[in-house]
């Protein structure tokens, strides 16, 4: 393959667009922000998360959407060579439109390495440079064929799984929508009928939960135990401990090491 010039989270100034020209060559291209583009005359509107694959001999034109104050980010490459057309025909992601995956940025973590290659010029460079590009791409058409085979339940399963699985992470809901596809307001309402909950009771009660084994099986203090668990102060954690265990946190921990 043929790595002509590439960006990894490249800022455009508000109101600017790429240099509207037909490529010779693949532009493969992830964006950060929401973005509109020019496909075949055609003006489209995307949203962050969005990949964009275009032939060779389509016209690259892309830029910020009407409302956005600080332009618009994305991650992208101009790449020659057969062994795309056999690569995109052996693993069929869709080509010269939009497709949308969750949640990973499989292009830029590419870029990057292949950067690295192309810096150092080992021995190979050429070869482990197709090697990550092959392999960014099949993990991107395994991700969105993941992705279009889910149904509501799985999507927020695996949504509340990473949600948990990093739960002293500091997370908005916006955050949590991403995870899932689904905008806030509808990741919101779905998460409620199939949880019973909201997001943000959920992930509480789960820092609730793990607060407590902290107090009986290790010796931090409280403090110590609400940060390590995702609380932003000792007295934010103490109103959700109560609200959710029915006693303050020392009086719990009194009670069960007694």
């Amino acid at each position: 393959m043929d790595f002509i010039v590439y960006g990894i989270d490249y800022h455009h100034k508000p109101g600017e667009f790429c240099l509207k020209k037909v490529s010779p060559y693949y532009f493969i291209g992830c964006f950060r922000t929401d973005y509109i583009a020019e496909i075949s005359d055609v003006t489209v509107r995307g949203k962050a998360g969005d990949y964009l694959i275009l032939e060779p001999g389509q016209i690259v034109y892309h830029g910020p959407t009407p409302e956005a104050t600080k332009g618009f980010r994305n991650d992208w490459l101009h790449v020659g060579g057969d062994e795309l057309r056999e690569l995109f025909a052996k693993y069929p992601l869709p080509l010269n439109t939009p497709f949308h995956v969750d949640g990973s940025f499989y292009l830029a973590s590419a870029i990057e390495k292949i950067h690295r290659e192309r810096s150092f010029l080992l021995p190979g460079y050429e070869d482990k440079c197709d090697m990550i590009m092959t392999g960014a791409l099949i993990d991107l058409y395994r991700a969105f064929t993941r992705s279009n085979q889910l149904t509501p339940e799985n999507k927020l399963e695996y949504a509340r799984g990473e949600i948990m699985k990093e739960y002293p992470k500091q997370w908005s809901l916006e955050n949590m929508a991403k995870l899932s596809g689904y905008s806030p307001s509808r990741f919101l309402a779905l998460y409620r009928e199939f949880y019973g909950t909201s997001p943000v009771n959920d992930l509480i009660q789960y820092r609730v939960e793990q607060a407590k084994r902290l107090m009986l099986y290790s010796n931090m203090r409280l403090n110590e135990i609400a940060e390590a668990v995702g609380f932003s102060s000792i007295y934010y954690f103490s109103k959700c401990f109560k609200k959710t265990a029915g006693v303050s946190p020392t009086v719990y921990k009194r009670n069960n090491l007694s």
